[in-house]
């Protein structure tokens, strides 16, 4: 049965059909958009939805999300709010005091900047409440873990253990371990030791977190890193379960890249006949250049303030190369986290390396974050026809850090405008968990410019209300290589999200998602 959806001017982001004032579904498809009254003579059988709102849009697509993360922090103790030592401690007793039977103490989203102790937290303050329970918290930059010694011990490590390439312990004055991990390899000697949820826990993460994008209006993302913690065919496997029971969001896995090169799937024809449910595709490989700008670890070409460090490569530039030249060969694009513009103009490098060696026309590279970069960064981005993947939200709730850790560099981080006018390909996503993925808020900032405090960083990077909108839609879409959905035109999956106001309006009124399409006409009418 086909279904005309009205009573809100349509958005299609598409420049061939502009605003128009209704669409007609079948099976989850839209297959034709236009004048009511047109489609009302054209389509006289079709059941009519009216929506009362201000807007009907492309519903967001977060191209780089990290939704298995999330799913689990949603079972963990939130520590956002937590300023002191005290607050830390007391919300993790009252966390576990409601889930005696968990073996480990684990919390989520501690926000360091924030912290108000003279002192960072470290296991000693863990240890004071939580002697033989190992306890986990993980910061919300997703780059730093703090544990206390149980969970240490749990995990083999002693002042005699070294730093694994790629990942810092930190040590005291004596060199003992102070229960502090930075970065990937070095969170992984821990986060090694957490018990299997197994498939069961997965699926149950998953449905939790596609129920917290759909509120807000996400009915597509990409998951990034995935195989990184939780086995890449398990994870698959989990995928295709939770689509099977009904799960609302499209997604798009970024296989991390030793996990597929693992599994073989860089082999000639080895994607082939892989189990795929119609709403579950693969796209880039994910490969990490460097960390991140609030920890100090993306890697910079001038130092921190009042510092002599300039980060750290995750990868030196052979392995860097080795793996990106891999992708190419096998015809698989690839999406680097590269946040400091030594790390963006190192894989930029590279990856101008590699097309020329193994030249693929029609195969586009992605670079995730792309924070600090220069107008000239950009125009070769372009010509080498890369792609980027960023995260206007972090401007908002990380934007004030980077200020004290960059200076006035920080003026011109993320710089989307820039990005556009050179030509390079440019979508939006959020890094969630790291913020709450909110797109509203993300849409918003990449607008304003303004951070936390009201700090407006790089007004001149601003973009208008309908290109910042664009880039969460149709351009992360184009960006994850997804060209089923992103605009609301014939042809393509009748996802869309429901606005209170006319989107022109994200400065002045308060923007909220009062719908989307998987609540609104779902019933019969396919995926979508």
């Amino acid at each position: 049965m086909k279904c005309l959806v009205t009573g809100a001017p349509v958005y299609t982001m598409d420049e061939r059909f502009g605003i128009v004032q209704a669409i007609v579904i079948e099976k989850g498809l839209i297959v034709a958009v236009g004048n009511l009254r047109r489609l009302r003579q054209d389509f006289p059988t079709a059941r009519q939805v009216d929506i009362s709102g201000g807007a009907i849009i492309p519903a967001f697509n977060d191209c780089h999300a990290h939704l298995l993360l999330l799913g689990q922090d949603l079972t963990r103790c939130d520590l956002g709010q937590c300023r002191t030592r005290g607050q830390v401690l007391w919300a993790l007793q009252q966390w576990i005091g409601k889930k005696p039977s968990e073996p480990w103490v684990m919390g989520w989203n501690f926000d360091a900047a924030r912290y108000e102790e003279p002192h960072p937290l470290t296991c000693r303050d863990l240890d004071d409440a939580f002697s033989w329970q190992p306890v986990i918290i993980s910061e919300n930059t997703k780059h730093t873990l703090v544990v206390n010694s149980a969970a240490m011990k749990l995990a083999g490590i002693s002042g005699s253990t070294p730093n694994p390439p790629s990942g810092i312990i930190d040590r005291d004055a004596a060199g003992k371990p102070t229960g502090v991990f930075r970065e990937m390899a070095a969170m992984e000697l821990i986060e090694s030791t957490l018990p299997d949820p197994g498939e069961a826990g997965v699926v149950n993460m998953l449905h939790a977190a596609m129920a917290d994008l759909e509120q807000k209006g996400i009915l597509a993302a990409s998951e990034a890193f995935a195989g990184n913690w939780y086995p890449l065919e398990a994870k698959v496997r989990a995928y295709n379960r939770v689509l099977e029971q009904g799960g609302p969001i499209r997604v798009t896995l970024m296989p991390e890249f030793l996990a597929a090169e693992r599994a073989g799937w860089l082999e000639p024809g080895a994607l082939f006949d892989m189990p795929l449910h119609p709403d579950l595709r693969l796209g880039p490989l994910k490969l990490m250049a460097d960390g991140a700008i609030s920890a100090r670890t993306a890697a910079l070409c001038k130092p921190y303030e009042n510092s002599d460090a300039k980060g750290y490569l995750a990868l030196d530039r052979e392995e860097l190369e080795r793996r990106l030249l891999r992708a190419q060969r096998a015809g698989m694009p690839t999406a680097t986290h590269a946040i400091g513009d030594r790390a963006i103009k190192i894989t930029l490098e590279v990856i101008e390396k590699v097309q020329t060696a193994c030249p693929k026309a029609h195969l586009h590279h992605r670079i995730e974050h792309a924070i600090l970069m220069d107008a000239l960064l950009c125009g070769r981005l372009a010509a080498a026809g890369i792609m980027v993947a960023a995260q206007p939200q972090l401007l908002l709730e990380m934007g004030d850090t980077h200020y004290a850790a960059l200076g006035e560099r920080s003026l011109h981080e993320k710089p989307y405008r820039s990005l556009l006018q050179a030509g390079v390909r440019l979508g939006f996503g959020s890094d969630l968990p790291v913020v709450s993925g909110d797109p509203i808020l993300g849409w918003r900032t990449a607008v304003d410019r303004k951070t936390r405090s009201g700090r407006q960083l790089g007004p001149g990077e601003a973009l208008s209300s309908l290109e910042a909108l664009r880039c969460y839609t149709c351009g992360s879409a184009d960006v994850g290589g997804d060209f089923a959905l992103g605009r609301l035109v014939p042809g393509q999956q009748a996802r869309f999200a429901v606005l209170n106001h006319r989107p022109e309006l994200i400065l002045e009124e308060d923007i909220r998602v009062t719908g989307v399409s998987s609540r609104i006409v779902s019933d019969g009418m396919g995926p979508g």
